[in-house]
């Protein structure tokens, strides 16, 4: 079952809650029963009108099963009447299993959104989601969903760039957000220019060196401009979860979500709410939610 459109609240605010590497990988593993049973305290008293996940998942490789651990995670995400929309990381699909299955798995999510000019490039989906006024005609917010891939080809190393195919995608489709104030870019490997902010934090902390490709192949620049606001918002590092704003473009980090993984911040999520043409966002830790 899938929810259109996403309206906003009759108080004129609209709340995404985002998830990222959760890295189930152990179903039996105490670090996973740990994520899953805080993540799915998290999701029956969560207040908002969307969740994003933000790419790892899931841990696929070795001799760990993906499948199953994707299973448990859309187990705990089908008892709550809140559309779900993902994006994928590094780690989802690094040993015999291919984003294709993920993405078939997504179709037994019983809250799935309803993706918007879905495109395909070398199995990397990117996809919009349309955010509308508490009427539901208008549209003031589009959200972006960007595959940023794996790894690099070897002979460039390093972690996966965004294909000139998507950036291109990207442009096509932002020249059609006419009317929008503020829109928002959900992926997985930070952008280049997240190295450039550390004089410019807001909001949260960075404790490593921002894990992000050798090759830089231009949405920034995109986003600077445009007519319109952006704010990114990715993971990946688990040891960073600042906010922060370059050339007037807003670029963020999640909240680690799982305890299988290095990091030392407490597990939870980023609440971003929005309020037409600015945002609030927050860090809510799963033991400081106010709810549990």
């Amino acid at each position: 079952m899938t929810h259109s459109p996403l309206t906003y609240r009759s108080n004129n605010t609209f709340k995404i809650a985002q998830f990222t590497d959760i890295h189930i990988g152990y179903p039996n593993g105490e670090a996973d029963l740990k994520t899953l049973a805080d993540f799915e305290t998290c999701l029956a008293h969560l207040d908002v009108d969307l969740i994003v996940i933000t790419g790892d998942l899931v841990w696929a490789y070795g001799g760990l099963n993906p499948l199953l651990a994707f299973k448990q995670l859309i187990k705990r995400l089908n008892k709550v009447d809140i559309p779900v929309a993902i994006t994928y990381g590094n780690h989802d699909s690094e040993y015999k299993i291919t984003r294709s299955d993920l993405r078939q798995l997504e179709t037994t999510l019983t809250h799935s959104v309803t993706k918007e000019n879905s495109s395909l490039c070398q199995d990397r989906e990117n996809y919009t989601l349309s955010i509308y006024d508490k009427v539901g005609d208008k549209i003031l917010h589009q959200l972006f969903l960007i595959d940023s891939g794996n790894e690099a080809p070897k002979e460039v190393g390093g972690y996966a760039y965004l294909f000139p195919e998507q950036i291109n995608w990207f442009k096509q489709k932002e020249l059609a957000t006419k009317h929008s104030l503020l829109n928002l870019i959900f992926m997985h490997i930070p952008l280049v220019e997240y190295q450039y902010v550390k004089e410019k934090i807001t909001s949260g902390g960075q404790l490593e060196a921002i894990c992000c490709p050798k090759i830089n192949t231009g949405l920034f620049s995109s986003l600077v401009l445009s007519p319109h606001n952006y704010q990114v918002f990715c993971g990946h590092d688990h040891d960073n979860n600042f906010t922060a704003s370059l050339n007037q473009v807003g670029l963020n980090y999640g909240l680690i979500s799982g305890y299988n993984v290095y990091g030392v911040f407490n597990r939870g999520y980023r609440e971003i709410t929005l309020h037409h043409d600015q945002l609030t966002t927050r860090l809510v830790p799963y033991q400081k939610n106010p709810f549990s």
